[in-house]
């Protein structure tokens, strides 16, 4: 009895720790709305991703604003966030496995295009400063689109670039809000012939199928595009890795070891 009593205690609060160590970055913009989002500093980013070159502070055109709102200057901006090499130094090992995830609404301004993306930038995203947008070419990588339609009455979802140039995946009534959510596998990755898979689900829904990435594609930074005239919202915004298979090896063998110690005591 006492044995369960510390492992099961023991095995929560590891577990937990695992959980929580590979939060790579989070932002849940609680930030005012009358503050701009360029500067700020996102609310969780690991210490790896930062050893490896990647940046806490925001990069983003004025329409994006610290609490998660976005104007409706209609321009085209980013809004995003540096990973440095972490994410490239890992592909072809067993735990680059990634999840992208952030809510999204248009607000909707009753024209067709209106546009929120979310995605994975290259590198030589800063030549094109934040005015920009990477739904239609490779400035972006495994875009998630979301686009206004048929006059404000219907909302298009598509994804690409880096899955043979992009899918229209679902047509939706209305205008809403979405929880996006992208899951990049690059354990796979050799460089030559396989760079990959990617699934993507909009509301914990698979949209299509589970895509093979076409090019070996960059992953220097992460966030945002805008192009609409209505203006939107962003919430939830967050980059997991998945543990490496490795880690609840280790985890098992710490848990067993403290069982066989707690065994020959009470012997």
């Amino acid at each position: 009895m006492i044995s369960k009593q510390i492992i099961l205690p023991l095995a929560l609060s590891v577990g937990g720790t695992l959980s929580a160590e590979f939060v790579l970055v989070s932002d849940d913009f609680g930030g005012s709305s009358a503050d701009s989002l360029n500067g700020a500093s996102a609310d969780t980013f690991n210490s790896a991703v930062a050893s490896a070159g990647g940046s806490a502070t925001w990069v983003a055109g004025t329409e994006f604003n610290a609490d998660g709102s976005v104007d409706n200057g209609n321009t085209k901006q980013t809004a995003y966030l540096g990973l440095g090499s972490y994410v490239n130094d890992l592909k072809g090992s067993e735990d680059a496995i990634f999840t992208l995830e952030a809510t999204m609404g248009i607000n909707g301004s009753g024209s067709n295009g209106d546009r929120l993306t979310l995605g994975f930038f290259r590198s030589e995203l800063p030549s094109y400063s934040i005015d920009g947008t990477f739904y239609t070419n490779d400035r972006g990588a495994l875009t998630f689109n979301l686009r206004e339609s048929n006059a404000g009455s219907e909302s298009d979802v598509y994804v690409g670039y880096g899955v043979d140039g992009g899918h229209n995946v679902g047509t939706y009534s209305g205008i809403g809000t979405y929880k996006f959510t992208t899951i990049v596998d690059l354990s796979t990755h050799n460089g030559a012939t396989d760079f990959g898979s990617v699934s993507f689900y909009l509301d914990d829904v698979l949209l299509g199928s589970t895509y093979d990435i076409a090019y070996d594609l960059d992953f220097s930074y992460v966030g945002f595009t805008n192009d609409n005239s209505g203006g939107g919202q962003l919430s939830n915004f967050s980059l997991t890795q998945v543990p490496e298979p490795s880690a609840y090896a280790l985890m098992a063998g710490v848990l067993g070891g403290c069982y066989v110690m707690l065994r020959r005591r009470k012997a």
